[in-house]
């Protein structure tokens, strides 16, 4: 039987269950190694139907990327904003600290849904 977590993260997103829980209990890489395979290969997988990038800033800000959609979440509330798939580069190096090759940002700019 696994343990309760002890820390729940909530989510970025208007999704109805966390992205992230954390344990003290070990893992052993037949915990982890399988259900990434699968949550990042397999066609019915949010991972790879959409771009997504989440982020906690230092000044208590979380940050989502759910395709053209970036969320900000604070303690004085949300903002949104619907990001053009030619700044997606700028947004990832800005707000997420990711710097992409030009052609993985061609093909990640070219499956943004709406």
């Amino acid at each position: 039987m696994r343990a309760a977590p002890s820390a729940v993260l909530p989510p970025l997103t208007s999704m109805a269950m966390p992205l992230f829980t954390f344990t003290e209990q070990r893992a052993h890489p037949i915990d982890y190694i399988a259900p990434n395979h699968l949550s990042s290969t397999h066609p019915n997988s949010i991972f790879t139907q959409f771009t997504i990038a989440t982020r906690w800033r230092e000044d208590g800000v979380a940050l989502a990327l759910n395709d053209r959609n970036l969320k900000e979440r604070s303690a004085t509330g949300e903002h949104d904003t619907e990001i053009d798939p030619a700044d997606l580069g700028a947004v990832l190096r800005e707000h997420f600290g990711l710097d992409l090759p030009a052609q993985d940002l061609v093909v990640l700019s070219g499956a943004l849904r709406r």
